[in-house]
């Protein structure tokens, strides 16, 4: 059928959906996606964390004519990837002694002044407008917009910290150097639970369920943990037994919408995929070259992405690889980020890689200053790339978009003519909720209207929790009638298309 007109309706799920004068509404909010909780990060922000997601980015990156827009000396080295806000300020740790907020266009922001460097991790961007971020053992928290702290460093007393993950209430998971994965409230001030997982610097991740997942190793056995909201230990599975230092500060798990989740071994050169129900290993594949880096993961075209010291490979989830690209000196020690076309960009030395979903591989971006690493890619609301490299530089890589959208205006014009409310015969509704997962109906715009009727009574504190969606010609067997039950606080947002 032809649609005759389109009607679009976008609600950002930032703790105050009726605001009306939303930056950048036209864009859509942060998704970690797979099998995610939707995390109490920065919704509005481009990206509000490095790690905890599936780094399928919702934007389109640059990926023709690339040029260096500007370049900032950050410190003699720098081992962080930036963070990206709702107004395009660029969060990034240095190795000076401070943290520092940029502008789109390079210029210093705010900087926070810290009395040692970063411990192994980048920022994380809370959706109430804190920077969370971690030195020597200590706990900072920083005003987003002004770099104000939000209360006096905390030192946690349990060594050097790992990477942040926020859960749906805003509890901030951290792994430490003395074997433990600590639970902190940030509003009291205080550890709610702390549990040994028996290697330092595991890198948590927060399932649907609210389980936190963490790669560690014991001896020269590595593991996963498997850790309950309240602290508990659920099961540790071991996944591989090395001779090798294995150090987990590099790599967090990847989880998908299936229950699983995927660990890479770095001196065992496997990747691994396990049950998140109870840590039973679904299948291993052996791979060529060290493998240090979070895998990303499409989940709409069912791919994982795993960097190697020798390139890049992309594997099916059910463990076969689709393609490889391992002789070309792709070889890379950082995560990829895919973007929203599908695009797979990573870093090497000081080059930089775009590859197609179909394998193909455009020609390398050479970048400033020869370094022996660079960091995780970070692509903003515009398609710019940022990333850090050894040498203690941040660059920002503009250029076009070929075959993607035309990036969001961060102010565009107000329509004098606001669309009226859907009045065709029928429409597709589109239903995106807080883990990824889009759910489509064919309906009649009456009932349309009354979805729309209820989520607009909701979110002014009347009505159900819940919708109940007919699924019409989906009833399929012996039923009288299938219904779907939407739950309200898990609506990212929706769209009607009219038919």
């Amino acid at each position: 059928m032809k649609f005759n007109r389109r009607v679009v309706v976008l609600l950002m799920l930032c703790f105050a959906l009726s605001l009306a004068n939303v930056a950048n509404a036209a864009s859509t909010p942060f998704v970690q996606g797979g099998g995610y909780d939707q995390g109490a990060y920065d919704q509005l922000g481009d990206q509000p964390t490095e790690l905890n997601w599936t780094r399928h980015s919702r934007f389109d990156g640059v990926n023709s004519n690339l040029y260096e827009k500007w370049s900032v000396e950050l410190s003699p080295a720098s081992l962080f990837s930036p963070v990206i806000a709702e107004d395009g300020t660029i969060i990034v740790g240095t190795q000076s002694n401070k943290l520092l907020a940029l502008n789109p266009d390079g210029s210093i922001k705010w900087e926070y002044a810290i009395t040692s460097n970063l411990d192994d991790s980048s920022p994380v961007i809370s959706q109430d407008g804190y920077v969370y971020f971690v030195t020597n053992g200590i706990l900072h928290g920083v005003d987003v917009n002004t770099g104000s702290p939000r209360w006096e460093s905390i030192n946690m007393g349990i060594g050097n910290l790992g990477h942040i993950a926020i859960d749906r209430d805003g509890t901030l998971y951290i792994g430490s150097q003395r074997r433990l994965l600590i639970a902190f409230d940030p509003n009291l001030k205080i550890t709610k639970w702390q549990s040994d997982i028996g290697y330092p610097f595991g890198q948590p991740v927060i399932d649907v369920n609210g389980d936190i997942f963490v790669r560690s190793k014991s001896g020269n056995d590595l593991f996963v943990s498997s850790v309950s909201p309240d602290g508990t230990i659920k099961w540790q599975s071991e996944v591989d037994h090395i001779n090798l230092s294995d150090d987990p500060r590099f790599s967090a798990p990847q989880l998908d919408s299936n229950g699983n989740l995927y660990v890479v071994s770095r001196h065992g050169k496997k990747l691994y995929s396990v049950k998140t129900s109870d840590g039973t290993l679904n299948w291993s594949l052996q791979l060529e070259g060290n493998l240090y880096a979070t895998p990303a993961l499409n989940e709409k075209q069912q791919v994982l992405y795993v960097t190697s010291s020798l390139g890049l490979y992309a594997i099916n989830l059910d463990g076969t690889i689709k393609w490889q690209d391992i002789t070309n000196g792709v070889g890379s020690y950082n995560s990829p980020l895919v973007d929203k076309k599908g695009n797979v960009y990573i870093n090497s030395i000081n080059k930089l890689y775009i590859f197609l979903e179909d394998g193909s591989r455009m020609a390398p971006f050479e970048v400033g200053t020869p370094a022996y690493s660079s960091n995780n890619v970070t692509i903003d609301s515009q398609g710019t790339l940022y990333f850090t490299n050894s040498k203690g530089y941040i660059y920002a890589i503009g250029g076009e978009i070929a075959g993607g959208e035309t990036p969001v205006d961060p102010n565009p014009p107000v329509d004098p003519n606001p669309p009226v409310d859907p009045v065709g015969e029928r429409a597709l509704l589109t239903i995106i909720l807080s883990h990824g997962v889009e759910k489509e109906y064919d309906l009649s715009m009456q009932e349309v209207q009354q979805f729309i009727q209820w989520y607009e009574d909701k979110a002014n504190g009347n009505g159900p929790i819940t919708y109940a969606i007919n699924k019409h010609q989906n009833n399929i067997g012996p039923f009288k009638q299938r219904q779907d039950y939407i739950l309200y606080d898990k609506i990212i947002a929706f769209e009607v298309n009219e038919y």
